[in-house]
């Protein structure tokens, strides 16, 4: 593994995506990208993991990885970067499609908002009609601020488009039994990807953790809302 803050470690990454046909648009955020976090320092103990070598660590195991890491990995200190959605967006733009505009309405979205009033912090859903809106409501501006200039003007659209299509809340029909509660998640997912026209890579893998709750998590506001959409 390596953390690309390694010079000859980034290039070697760059060069190996450019080989699997990857375009300079892809490589050039992704370059932008590692360059930007690294210039703020990265302050993260490696004592217990293996030496070095040309930007490579080596571990036998994932489960090794995780006991040499001091933390979890979201607990550290850094400067702002892409986040996981964004990341594969800017690689992989040109492999994902869809079918979503992003001032079309789209009927309701629900986008997942992190409740920082709750103890411990939980997940609330918002509603918008748009993706843009979505993606707004998702995102606070100090995130956008931040990672806006790592999309060229021509990927702002889909940036906005695939985020919403990747990430957002989905409701299950009523009374699932959890037996059947794998088939119908599939089945939900699958709706939507229909509905928004969203078509997996054919060339990799894109790897989605999906968390269901059996509690409804709208509070009332939300609930008047959605049912004001609807008269």
């Amino acid at each position: 593994m390596t953390f690309l803050g390694d010079e000859h470690a980034l290039q070697d990454t760059l060069s190996f995506l450019s080989s699997l046909g990857f375009d300079a648009t892809s490589t050039g955020t992704l370059h932008a990208a590692a360059v930007a976090y690294f210039s703020e320092g990265f302050d993260i103990d490696l004592a217990k993991f293996p030496k070095q070598k040309g930007g490579y660590y080596t571990f036998s195991s994932m489960k090794k990885v995780v006991e040499c890491l001091p933390s979890n990995a979201f607990a550290n200190e850094h400067a702002s970067s892409l986040n996981c959605y964004d990341s594969v967006i800017a690689i992989a733009h040109a492999e994902l499609k869809m079918n979503l505009d992003p001032d079309r309405i789209s009927g309701v979205l629900l986008v997942p908002l992190l409740n920082t009033n709750k103890e411990p912090p939980g997940f609330d859903a918002g509603v918008a009609a748009t993706p843009r809106d979505a993606f707004n409501t998702l995102y606070p501006p100090s995130y956008t601020s931040a990672t806006d200039k790592f999309f060229p003007p021509s990927l702002q659209d889909a940036r906005i488009c695939l985020t919403i299509a990747l990430y957002r809340e989905r409701v299950l029909p009523s009374g699932v039994a959890e037996e059947n509660l794998g088939g119908t998640v599939m089945e939900v997912l699958k709706s939507d990807c229909r509905r928004d026209g969203f078509e997996f890579p054919t060339r990799f893998e894109l790897v989605l953790i999906h968390g269901v709750s059996g509690r409804h998590s709208f509070d009332h506001d939300v609930a008047e809302h959605i049912a004001g959409w609807f008269g």
